[in-house]
């Protein structure tokens, strides 16, 4: 997203110089810098007069020449073209504007520079357009992944609660283990004293009924006995 905004930034930025170029078609005039106005050339010499050496024969009507100094009773400008050639030329021949061919090669060359800006700005607004036809994508994407998460989220919360009931209902089912299993160890216990006791009484029930066998049998024995005719 900061990638797509520092693009849309920068965007607007060079739409801003293409427009400003587009409405100035020319570069701006410096003081000190002036335009051979002849429409065929003029001649530039090595001094103020015509009397003085021509350095070149016909410097071309347009050329952009450097205002190095001005003889005004003489009528000569002394100037210096842009390859550092130095000369005089006569003041009528000097315009401080360029002449209408020089205008429009200018405005020429900063339309084919303004056609050319305007197709990169069309091709990085393509990017643009693109970057965010994605980023919406990406967007939709992170939109289902993050419902399909809550989704998963959901679940394993409602399985968690579902694992801590269980957890809860098996600790519940451990201690009544425990208690049943304590109850009946009470009760084997209480079985096996019960066991013990009967047997205990078993047993006594028998030497009592072996003891009153014995004592009927010497009490028997110990009567006297009567005779059969008396």
């Amino acid at each position: 997203m900061n990638n797509c905004s520092t693009r849309k930034r920068k965007f607007l930025k060079l739409v801003s110089i293409i427009l400003t170029n587009v409405l100035l078609l020319s570069t701006a005039v410096h003081a000190a810098t002036a335009y051979v106005s002849d429409e065929i050339g003029a001649p530039m010499r090595s001094g103020a007069s015509n009397a003085h050496r021509i350095v070149n024969l016909a410097v071309p009507s347009g050329t952009e020449l450097e205002i190095l100094s001005e003889d005004k009773a003489a009528g000569f400008t002394q100037v210096r073209t842009r390859r550092g050639t130095e000369g005089w030329i006569r003041t009528e021949h000097i315009s401080l504007q360029p002449n209408a061919k020089e205008l429009l090669r200018r405005a020429n060359s900063n339309l084919g520079s303004a056609n050319q800006q305007i197709l990169d700005l069309r091709a990085q607004l393509d990017q643009v357009n693109s970057e965010y036809s994605s980023t919406q994508s990406e967007n939709s994407g992170l939109k289902a992944s993050l419902v399909n998460l809550q989704t998963e989220l959901d679940n394993i919360r409602r399985i968690s609660t579902g694992a801590l009931d269980l957890a809860e209902e098996n600790r519940k089912m451990a201690t009544l283990n425990e208690r049943l299993r304590a109850e009946v160890d009470s009760l084997i216990t209480e079985k096996n004293l019960l066991q013990d006791n009967l047997q205990q009484k078993w047993l006594l029930i028998g030497a009592g009924l072996v003891l009153s066998g014995l004592l009927l049998g010497l009490f028997i024995k110990s009567r006297p006995r009567r005779s059969g005719w008396s």
